[in-house]
């Protein structure tokens, strides 16, 4: 094999390489209602679970909240209403703190400090953007 195929070769390699890098995916809420909600975030991938917070969204506004780089991850949320009695919750227990917190693992919470709360799962599709949008219910 001539060496400018060769070289042909590696440098094709190099190049798919740099392509199989991980697709990133952002993370929004919306805030569809008449009251600044609080918005908590788990991400559980393979091999760690993490969950962050606290984002407060004003009504009718929307943000990204996070950035994710695995395709194989769940996203699952927890949110509460400020001023008014209420909020979304689910069956998938994670840690929250009060402020700002970042929180690895979601065992033992209040051993270690933290409250443990009820996160539903949002269904989502490999390297797409994920939004979520928080409505009060209709009752």
């Amino acid at each position: 094999m001539s060496i400018r195929l060769q070289l042909i070769l590696v440098l094709t390699g190099f190049c798919l390489t740099l392509n199989a890098a991980p697709a990133l995916a952002d993370v929004t809420a919306c805030n569809k209602t008449a009251n600044d909600v609080a918005v908590a975030i788990g991400i559980e991938t393979a091999t760690s679970t993490t969950s962050y917070g606290w984002w407060v969204l004003s009504p009718n506004i929307c943000e990204k909240l996070i950035e994710i780089d695995d395709g194989q991850a769940q996203i699952y949320a927890y949110a509460e209403h400020h001023v008014v009695a209420g909020g979304w919750s689910g069956d998938t227990t994670f840690c929250v703190a009060t402020g700002q917190f970042e929180i690895s693992g979601r065992d033992k919470c209040l051993s270690r400090g933290y409250k443990p709360v009820g996160f539903f799962k949002i269904d989502i599709k490999p390297s797409q953007d994920v939004r979520y949008d928080f409505i009060d219910s209709e009752d």
